[in-house]
């Protein structure tokens, strides 16, 4: 059970309080237009989860310059035969090899998808996650 507090913008609420069951294991989908709150009520439910989990939202693209992208993928107690298994079955390999401080927006962006991925039996909560992906 997911749960989340009433989602305004300004005087305008969009959501009220409430809560949405999900079955685990599952895909779900939250779609609306521009602006109807999708990515408040991703963070707001994000604020409640006491479970283990990874909240990639719009801008994730933290990256720490002092660790290699391995180790910036694994951040989260990562599971490094799930990134390695990951990354020969979509031929990603070579990302081990770029240095840190000189990823591109995509590439920082393609860290952050996969330091969430490599998290065993997290639940994951994605904001766009494509942004600038090619």
């Amino acid at each position: 059970m997911l749960y989340y507090d009433e989602i305004s913008i300004g005087n305008k609420v969009l959501l009220h309080n409430g809560k949405i069951d999900v079955k685990y294991p599952g895909l779900y989908l939250v779609r609306g237009i521009n602006g109807s709150g999708k990515s408040l009520l991703l963070s707001n439910i994000n604020n409640h989860l006491t479970c283990e989990h990874v909240y990639i939202r719009q801008s994730s693209k933290q990256i720490f310059s002092n660790l290699s992208v391995k180790d910036n993928i694994l951040l989260n107690n990562g599971d490094e035969s799930i990134l390695l298994d990951l990354l020969t079955k979509f031929n990603f390999l070579s990302i081990l090899d770029l240095d840190s401080k000189t990823l591109s927006g995509g590439e920082k962006r393609l860290v952050s998808i996969l330091r969430g991925l490599c998290v065993k039996d997290a639940f994951l909560l994605l904001d766009e996650p494509t942004n600038d992906l090619d």
